[in-house]
């Protein structure tokens, strides 16, 4: 289990650099049990072995065997790096706070530490600024140290102002960290080599607005790509831009990821040697690059010629390419690795966020009653539930009953548009079945005033004596004679006419159809189409209806025209102020009024009753014309007349 403190544990409070403070206690009672101890024993023990190997060597050993004794023999005779180096080497601690208290403070009335520390996250606290405990608290001379190993917790104590300015009615200074620690740097990966570095600058700057100190990173082999490296101020950004995993540069999606920070190196801020911290040192204090010795009372006036601690070179103390500094590098990598290969030292960063404890129903199992005396084994395989296990559970079980709420909401519906289009057909239905009522009440009576007209009217043309009717044969030759046609003409129209009224001719036909009579037939029912239409100017627009009744294929055509009655003075007016007449045609426009008024008029002339006042106009003008055929068979053929809605 990963400790929650990522900083390496310490006997002593550490100072501005990073290293333990000196407490003057000399040195450990008992040897660190180490790297160091198992060192000094194995370089006591292994060298005098070499060296009676050496002293004594048989003629048949091979000059192979001799190099590899030697290598083994500088190995052993080589330095090693002390403990404290490795760890702080591995180390990758968060930059600490620090709680300045005024000179003129009495120093008994100063808290302690702790207490300090707990009355600073009390106060931050009750200003809304939401942290955990901090996990470092300790004097650094004469100033409260304190640290946090949670990034989001330090992000957000370097990015807050409601520090407290007091403490039990002293006057404080919070020091905040003055750089960005590496635990807030990415690195964006493959940018290609023919972007300049200031557009590839400018291009994670308008991604990342927090984003600084981009660099290009050098490395000591040749690459077709180059990496950047930059850090994050705000842990906004450095989370958001951690999920997305990459970032556009010009016209190139490229990845991101963290930056793994190499060995810290231990050096000296005071003489710029490596080895051993500041507080360590015991020099005076040096320029970084000339290396001139700095005097507080003097001012310094640097000549900018660089000089190396290590070596004496002419370049900086900590530069890349120092021999010295190489090989202590090497040095240390292949240290730490062997370290922590030997579980002597462990890796740690600072945590994203402390982890929630979760409790597991098993984690706990009761302790059932049992024999002593009974060899019984807890072998059962429980299965392991977790809280996380039961929250998808109870999502999945939220989803499926949504889920099935909505396809019950959306069957809901189609069942009521079905039942609203039943409705509609069920109307529809009911609206045929009155219509085909009426059509046969129509058709029936029709048929029977033409079963009247064959029986009475035709047989009794046919049976008409021919002396009371002129033959058209003599009458029209006779036309032709007083026209004088030639005699040649005359027999051709004689011949004509001779064979039009003889044989099977129209007037034989129908006396065949008289003489026949009338034969019973089943009664059968058909859809017959009535066409109600009122005709403007009926006497030069018959031939019009007739084209639209075969048209339709209309059974029946009823046509009207009405503009000959339309201002007929002895007509009712239509706009008198009379309130039975409103109340009769509530709901009807001027037009259907004057054609209703029309028809009731009409229906006056024929001796019939009015009818009551209706908005379908086509169910009165069909009763209109049953009522005048049934009552008046004189009107029938041609002169047949009904009343429908204009234009309908």
């Amino acid at each position: 289990m990963q400790p929650v403190n990522s900083t390496p544990k310490r006997g002593h409070p550490l100072d501005e650099s990073g290293g333990s403070i000196s407490n003057g206690r000399g040195l450990r009672k008992y040897p660190r049990r180490g790297i160091d101890n198992n060192s000094h024993k194995h370089s006591h023990n292994v060298q005098p072995e070499i060296n009676l190997q050496t002293q004594q060597p048989s003629s048949s050993m091979s000059s192979d065997v001799r190099q590899h004794q030697e290598i083994n023999q500088d190995n052993t005779n080589r330095k090693r790096i002390s403990f404290n180096q490795l760890k702080h080497a591995v180390s990758s601690n968060l930059p600490c706070f620090f709680i300045e208290f005024t000179s003129d403070a009495d120093r008994n009335s100063i808290p302690t530490a702790l207490h300090a520390s707990d009355l600073i996250l009390k106060e931050l606290q009750t200003n809304g600024v939401l942290i955990n405990r901090f996990t470092l608290v300790g004097w650094a001379g004469k100033k409260l140290k304190l640290g946090v190993n949670n990034k989001e917790d330090y992000a957000t104590l370097v990015s807050s102002d409601k520090w407290p300015t007091k403490i039990n009615g002293i006057d404080i200074v919070v020091v905040k960290p003055k750089y960005i620690p590496d635990s807030f740097t990415l690195v964006v990966r493959y940018v290609p080599r023919e972007l300049d570095e200031n557009f590839a600058s400018n291009e994670i700057q308008r991604t990342i607005a927090s984003a600084d100190r981009i660099k290009r990173i050098h490395y000591s082999y040749q690459r077709r790509t180059d990496d950047y490296r930059f850090e994050v101020k705000d842990y906004r950004e450095y989370n958001a831009v951690l999920q997305l995993r990459r970032i556009a540069i010009g016209h190139s999606w490229l990845s991101i990821t963290k930056f793994y920070p190499g060995n810290r190196l231990t050096y000296c801020t005071k003489c710029w040697r490596i080895g051993h911290l500041r507080n360590k040192c015991s020099s005076e204090s040096k320029c970084r690059i000339c290396l001139e010795s700095l005097n507080v009372n003097t001012p310094h006036m640097c000549k900018n010629v660089p000089k190396c601690a290590q070596c004496d070179g002419d370049h900086h103390s900590l530069d890349s390419q120092c021999q010295v500094l190489k090989e202590y590098k090497d040095q240390l990598k292949e240290d730490v690795e062997d370290a922590i290969q030997k579980g002597l030292l462990q890796r740690f960063s600072p945590q994203e966020k402390a982890p929630t404890f979760e409790r597991r129903e098993q984690d706990f199992p009761p302790l059932a009653a049992s024999d002593n005396h009974s060899n019984k084994k807890w072998n059962t395989a429980l299965p392991r539930t977790t809280v996380e296990s039961n929250d998808l559970r109870a999502s999945y079980t939220d989803k499926t009953i949504e889920s099935i709420n909505d396809n019950l909401t959306k069957l809901i519906d189609s069942n009521k548009r079905l039942e609203n289009k039943v409705d509609l057909v069920s109307s529809s239905i009911k609206t045929v079945t009155l219509d085909i009522q009426l059509h046969q009440a129509v058709l029936a009576d029709t048929i029977n005033i033409m079963k009247d007209f064959m029986q009475y009217v035709i047989p009794a043309s046919l049976t008409a004596s021919k002396v009371e009717r002129s033959s058209p044969i003599d009458e029209a030759m006779h036309r032709l004679k007083t026209w004088n046609f030639a005699p040649k003409d005359q027999k051709l129209v004689l011949s004509l006419l001779d064979e039009w009224y003889t044989g099977r001719t129209l007037n034989t036909v129908l006396e065949q159809w008289g003489n026949v009579g009338i034969a019973p037939s089943q009664t059968q029912k058909e859809h017959i189409k009535i066409l109600c239409y009122n005709v403007e100017g009926w006497g030069t627009r018959a031939l019009e209806a007739i084209d639209l009744v075969y048209q339709i294929q209309a059974s029946i055509g009823i046509f009207t025209e009405v503009g000959e009655l339309w201002n007929m003075s002895r007509l009712p007016h239509f706009n008198t102020d009379n309130e039975k007449q409103k109340s009769l045609f509530y709901g009807m426009d001027a037009t259907e009024k004057k054609i209703f008024t029309l028809i009731n008029h009409h229906r006056q002339q024929y001796g019939l009753p009015s009818l009551e006042p209706s908005i379908n106009l086509a169910y009165v003008a069909r009763t209109h014309a049953v009522d005048v055929v049934e009552n008046n068979p004189d009107v029938c053929g041609g002169n047949m007349h009904s009343w429908g809605n204009k234009g309908k």
